[in-house]
């Protein structure tokens, strides 16, 4: 039997802010899964994937491909499961210092399957209506609908199996959300084995992209 993409498994952990906690939670996304995660804010959707992509639960185990992750594959993760968090942070300066480290963690990947070079990135901001943004421009003066379409450029620089999205249209006008939507419908499409985990609270936003739609309340019983 095919191992799941990503799993967790007895994830504990306190919600950002204090209050509930996530108890015990277990999730599995299956190769060429698109999962929608849906719930009020609050219930735990953003807590959870910190959990998977950072390894921050108090308890539990992250698995990718069967495997639970530790110290000696977490570079592994990294390179394999993107990350787009609903206020996204710089992992350098400029635009380009991102587009360059993006580059530079793909190309630590065995033969850069999938990872994309400077010309690939530039063709696909363009796509995103980012086509004439300055690249010396710094991260922190980007609008949060910039900040948005480009961490998601970063996030599949690398050429990752697995994609959690935390809610990222929150900051983008319809053009945009339909532009975003429809790349991430071509990579997801592109390979039957890439998996995608998107956080919603309105599951209609994606209609037609989800194989599977869960909500908060049934991963906390």
């Amino acid at each position: 039997m095919t191992p799941p993409r990503l799993a967790a498994r007895g994830i504990t952990a306190p919600l950002s802010g204090g209050g509930p906690v996530l108890r015990d939670v277990a999730l599995m996304l299956a190769p060429g899964e698109r999962l929608v995660l849906t719930g009020p804010s609050g219930s735990g959707k953003s807590t959870l994937l910190r959990c998977l992509v950072l390894l921050e639960p108090a308890e539990g185990e992250v698995l990718l491909d069967g495997e639970v992750v530790g110290p000696e594959t977490v570079l592994a993760l990294r390179r394999r499961v993107a990350w787009v968090p609903q206020r996204p942070v710089a992992v350098a300066p400029t635009v380009a210092d991102n587009l360059e480290a993006a580059r530079a963690l793909g190309r630590g990947a065995d033969g850069e399957r999938g990872v994309l070079d400077a010309a690939a990135q530039d063709a696909l901001l363009a796509r995103l209506g980012l086509g004439a943004l300055d690249r010396d421009r710094r991260f922190d003066r980007l609008s949060g609908g910039e900040q948005q379409r480009l961490a998601l450029v970063r996030s599949l620089t690398p050429g990752p199996d697995v994609l959690l999205l935390d809610e990222p249209t929150a900051s983008l006008d319809p053009e945009n959300v339909s532009d975003l939507t429809a790349v991430i419908r071509e990579w997801a499409e592109a390979d039957p084995a890439r998996a995608l985990l998107w956080v919603s609270h309105d599951p209609a936003e994606v209609e037609g992209l989800a194989t599977r739609v869960l909500s908060m309340g049934e991963l906390l019983g």
